[in-house]
């Protein structure tokens, strides 16, 4: 994903650069979605794991273990998931930056 945020990056117009969590989202969708899982019953939870917390980080990571086979990546969500069961949330504001806000109060600080 780092190799194809390098590449990405030059392209972009400066609104595009401005809307960093829109391209993180899309490359981690783009790279999942080119992974080929084990088939799994699990796998029709996809929709219900994202229901959870309304993130499609902490759905794929819970559905990880059904894609790990497919890449050598060992565990790309597990960082993501760790701040998320401590409050934490991960913003990529800008190219280069992610900023980490923790507790309700920053939270509701940057939902306004």
């Amino acid at each position: 994903m780092a190799q194809a945020w390098k590449e990405l990056l030059p392209t972009l117009s400066v609104e595009m650069k401005s809307c960093s969590e829109t391209i993180i989202h899309d490359l981690r969708s783009d790279w999942f979605l080119s992974l080929k899982p084990k088939q799994s019953d699990a796998l029709l939870m996809g929709e219900a794991f994202y229901s959870i917390a309304c993130d499609y980080y902490i759905a794929d990571y819970l559905l990880w273990p059904l894609y790990q086979h497919s890449t050598v990546i060992e565990e790309p969500f597990a960082p993501y998931f760790e701040l998320w069961t401590h409050g934490a949330l991960a913003i990529f504001e800008r190219p280069g930056q992610v900023t980490v806000y923790v507790g309700s109060e920053s939270l509701e600080s940057i939902i306004k």
